[in-house]
């Protein structure tokens, strides 16, 4: 992180911590770094520290606006949140890959898995793309330079074997990439969001799009390379417009914190998102549901309170 980025995190986390010291002088607050305001993991960040806030006595949750999973690692490892919203970045992090080949991130652990992400190709309804393989000479969004949708559309692209030179690269952000597809300034959006229904953007962009898949051969490679990524088929109906099932690779979001925060007082998170699994998978994207059965989905090491608290429900 840059000094300028540095600083304005470290102004945008006092405020935060002013904010809640108002609400609440004698209470810990604790800092959940989420996504960019309005969007899906600011709006969940939300509902889940809100819920904490109101069900658990003497403990506070303070929701920190970012640029995503990327930032949030970075928070995470400065010690700037205790608590994060995070996609395949946790495992890439821990287990230093990629981005984090020098420096793995041991002390990150997982709390609670919230959703799946799924990786899908968007293309014009009148497009000639059929295959991944079609994007070659197209002008393809792949994602903000530094973001994790930009990863994982090296990684699908490698996967098929297409080299980015091969294809015109716009490094766009997801709501500039589909706006600019509805505009025709591009050939194509190598997408990265929730399984079911999508963001309203994406749905008012498919009325004029269609969504293609991952091939056989792609999704294997994806998955020996990458093994955070699993199978997911998205269900025809899912969207607007979609009439077939789509086959393709997805990786779960998950609540995660660091390793040096109290057993109890993870185990009494995770019992209180799951005692508020109702209201709170209304806020979920799709058709998920906060289950201790999807523990399994959890690809970095369980924080030991997190632990206790899922052996006792007998999902370990």
């Amino acid at each position: 992180m840059g000094t300028r980025k540095g600083l304005l995190c470290l102004l945008v986390v006092s405020a935060v911590l002013g904010a809640a010291a108002v609400v609440s002088a004698f209470q810990p607050v604790y800092i959940m770094a989420s996504g960019n305001m309005g969007g899906t993991y600011y709006s969940l960040g939300g509902i889940l520290a809100e819920t904490v806030n109101e069900k658990l006595p003497g403990v506070r949750l303070a929701v920190l606006p970012s640029g995503g999973s990327a930032e949030n690692v970075d928070l995470m490892e400065k010690g700037l949140a205790q608590f994060a919203l995070i996609d395949s970045f946790a495992v890439m992090a821990y287990q230093g890959r990629d981005l984090y080949y020098e420096a793995p991130q041991t002390y990150l652990r997982g709390v609670v898995p919230l959703y799946p992400e799924v990786a899908r190709i968007l293309v014009p309804k009148g497009s000639d793309v059929v295959t991944l393989s079609d994007l070659a000479g197209k002008k393809v969004v792949l994602g903000k330079k530094g973001s994790g949708v930009l990863i994982t559309a090296q990684q699908i692209l490698m996967a098929s074997g297409l080299r980015q030179d091969q294809l015109e690269p716009a490094y766009l952000g997801m709501g500039e990439g589909l706006l600019a597809l509805r505009e025709g300034s591009v050939d194509a959006v190598i997408f990265v969001g929730p399984l079911g229904g999508g963001s309203a953007m994406e749905q008012e962009t498919l009325k004029e799009a269609r969504i293609i898949g991952l091939d056989d051969k792609t999704r294997k490679k994806l998955m020996d390379t990458a093994p955070y990524w699993k199978e997911f088929v998205v269900p025809a109906g899912t969207f607007d417009g979609q009439t077939e099932d789509i086959k393709t690779v997805g990786a779960w979001t998950v609540l995660c914190c660091r390793e040096d925060l109290d057993d109890d007082l993870v185990k009494r998170v995770a019992e209180t998102v799951y005692d508020n699994a109702e209201d709170i998978s209304s806020y979920i994207p799709g058709s998920v549901k906060l289950s201790p059965d999807n523990v399994d989905e959890v690809l970095i090491p369980l924080h030991d309170g997190a632990k206790n608290f899922f052996d006792g429900k007998g999902a370990l």
